[in-house]
Parts: C-alpha cells; sequence; structure tokens
C-alpha cells in the first residue's frame, strides 16, 4: 500500500485584524501568500477534495508533490482576498461552508464565533475562481455529542441550502473542528455526500478512510519553516488510528459541557428556496 505523505492544509481565518475570539486560528494575508508561494515555487500539484476522492479509490500511485489546501467556516475575507490570490497562482482549493450565516447573518442559533462571514453572493462568487464548496454543517456544532436526528438534520440542511444556491450537488463535507464518530460518519455517507474531511494534525495517505480525512491545521503560530516541512512531507505523523479511550473521556466532557449551556431555539425560517 502506497503511504506517501499527503499535506492537505487546514485554514480558517485570513485577516490582518481579526478579533480575540478567532486569533489563534487566523493568519495574516501576507503570511498566506507566503504559504502559497511556497507551495507554487515547488511546483507542487494541487486538488481539490472531490478530485482527490477519486485518488483515494483507485489507490493509484500518489502524484509527485501533492497539496491540499483547505478553509473551514466560511470567514468573509477567504473570499475577497485568499481566493483571487489562490486563482492568481493557480492553485486549486476547497471551501467548506457553515450555512447558518448563509442563510441569515444573524442567525442566533449559529456556534461560529463573532466575525464576519461570507453571504450567499459570496460563496456564488467563489466557483468564478475555481473554488471548490463543501458543508461545514449548519451551525457549526459538535456533530459527535448530539442525537442522530440532529445530526441528520445539520448535515442535510446544509447541503441542500448549498446545492439550491449553487445549483450543483455538494460533494464534500468537513467535520466541526473536526470530530465525528462512527454515527455521524455514516450518516454523512447516508446523505449523499461522498467524502468528508477531519482534522487529526496529521497527514493524509491513502490509508485515509474517505469519511475521515487527515489534515494539518495551520494556526497564528504555524512557521513559515513548518509550512515548508509539511509540504516536503516532513514533520508530521502519518494519520492513522486514534487512541479510542481518550477520543471517548473527551467526548463525554465536551457533552456534558455542551448539555450545560443554555442555547436558542433555532428559527422555523424557510430554509430551502425551493420549499
Amino acid at each position: 500500500m502506497n503511504t506517501t505523505r499527503i499535506p492537505i492544509l487546514l485554514y480558517h481565518s485570513v485577516s490582518d485584524s481579526p478579533s480575540n475570539e478567532i486569533a489563534r486560528w487566523n493568519v495574516s494575508k501576507r503570511t498566506f501568500l507566503d504559504h502559497m508561494d511556497a507551495i507554487a515555487d515547488r511546483g507542487c500539484m494541487t486538488l481539490t477534495v472531490s478530485q482527490y476522492l477519486k485518488v483515494l479509490e483507485l489507490k493509484e500511485p500518489i502524484p509527485d508533490k501533492l497539496v491540499l489546501v483547505t478553509f473551514d467556516d466560511g470567514f468573509a475575507e477567504v473570499a475577497s482576498f485568499a481566493a483571487p490570490a489562490l486563482m492568481e497562482r493557480n492553485i486549486s482549493s476547497t471551501v467548506f461552508i457553515t450555512t447558518s450565516p448563509v442563510v441569515d447573518a444573524r442567525d442566533e442559533t449559529s456556534r461560529l464565533p463573532k466575525a464576519t462571514m461570507m453571504d450567499a453572493a459570496a460563496v456564488v462568487d467563489l466557483e468564478d475562481f475555481g473554488v471548490e464548496i463543501g458543508s461545514h454543517s449548519h451551525t457549526h456544532v459538535q456533530l459527535d455529542i448530539i442525537g442522530a436526528r440532529l445530526v441528520r438534520d445539520e448535515l442535510v440542511r446544509s447541503k441542500m441550502i448549498l446545492e439550491d444556491l449553487l445549483g450543483h450537488p455538494i460533494r464534500s463535507v468537513a467535520y466541526p473542528h473536526g470530530y465525528s464518530n462512527a454515527n455521524v460518519r455514516r450518516i454523512a455517507k447516508e446523505v449523499g455526500y461522498e467524502a468528508a474531511c477531519g482534522v487529526r494534525n496529521a497527514f493524509s495517505s491513502l490509508l485515509d478512510d474517505e469519511f475521515s480525512i487527515s489534515r494539518l491545521t495551520v494556526e497564528n503560530t504555524t512557521s513559515q519553516s513548518t509550512v515548508n516541512a509539511w509540504l516536503d512531507q516532513r514533520g508530521a505523523a502519518l494519520g492513522g488510528a486514534r487512541n479510542r479511550y481518550r477520543t471517548h473521556l473527551w467526548r463525554l466532557y465536551r457533552r456534558a459541557r455542551f448539555n450545560a449551556i443554555p442555547r436558542v431555539r433555532p428559527s422555523r425560517m424557510q430554509w430551502r428556496s425551493s420549499t
């Protein structure tokens, strides 16, 4: 089995003035450009997640210098700044959109940090820059700590909003915070997704399950030398079996915290334009 290490970079916000709430997961515009220039200077091949899915399915030799660029959440400057920069460098990318702000920027059910997110027009514009759009749930809830009915609603609602908006199927999803379990992955497959990204902070490889693709999180403290090492297939582990006992304990802790927080009742607004 080919175990070539594939760096799948995970970005969130790209801004020179992030709020304190998202500062950890933000990179400056200059830093982002330096990362993308490193990809271009190495002559890396870049794929969207859907294109990478074909690689995983065929189990064929991995192309040399393969890297994926992904974004979670749907921060506005990813559309206004990052996407044009990627197009200029001929770098493919996938952006996973949390859809509650797309429908209503004031939606109080959203669990995203307070920031300017993409509206419907910005999501549509992304495709003009050759960006693939994927789902990131509707409200950004941690899917592995809620019931199956709510998981299904989160994944179906987001998928259908984006499909109604863009006019074509949405093939992939990224789990909010990277959290999933066997039930979440099963439901994602049942409702029509073909691939799903987690986090794992590890290299991907042909060993990855299509519904648990490993990614490397780029944070505000991630140095250029670290990114360079990842692009050269160094400096991180290969995605593999996780510590199930530790994962289970962490999930129980997060579920207890989630259940202790008062939540806003979801609105009854129409979220699918065709209904």
